[in-house]
């Protein structure tokens, strides 16, 4: 996913950002490597992660794995003269209920927006509620000896009710 000032990596399971780019500020005074905000490594992850809990959400775990969004290419890119991107990533619960997580990005803007719809196809409410973190684990690759390292933010705000409708 890319952006005039971002190059991201979204994974499907979830919907997380895994890596961020930042294409306009290099690594190092000098270097054409750009700066790196986000990662995923085998020894350390700092992602943004978003979703949907409560009862019937798709991140619940009591519901299973996270959700695996569907999307309709491989990459998207922010074209010349288009001012917005808008990437939909799309999953079906066993319900029928159908989730889309939409992550819009804006020319100029290093924000990155996430809108969701819900699709309620049965007769009683969904009780959902969204929820955004930054994760950020450092496993050290030397030993074992070592305990894992586990740093977490996280934004819930208060809980709704989706009505079918």
């Amino acid at each position: 996913m890319k952006t005039d000032v971002l190059d991201l990596t979204i994974n499907t399971r979830g919907g997380d950002v895994e890596q961020a780019l930042l294409p306009a500020y290099p690594k190092e005074l000098g270097s054409s490597e750009p700066f790196q905000l986000l990662e995923t490594t085998p020894q350390f992850i700092y992602q943004a992660q978003s979703g949907l809990t409560g009862r019937d959400g798709p991140d619940n775990p009591a519901n299973g794995p996270r959700p695996l969004y569907n999307v309709e290419k491989d990459a998207f890119v922010l074209a010349d003269g288009q001012n917005e991107l808008q990437v939909p990533m799309t999953y079906t619960d066993a319900a029928g209920n159908t989730f889309t997580k939409t992550f819009v990005f804006k020319r100029g803007d290093y924000a990155v927006n996430v809108n969701y719809s819900v699709q309620n196809t049965g007769e009683k409410p969904l009780e959902i509620s969204t929820f955004g973190s930054v994760k950020a684990i450092h496993q050290p690759a030397s030993s074992s000896r070592h305990r894992q390292q586990q740093l977490c933010a996280a934004y819930v705000p208060r809980r709704g009710i989706l009505h079918a409708g």
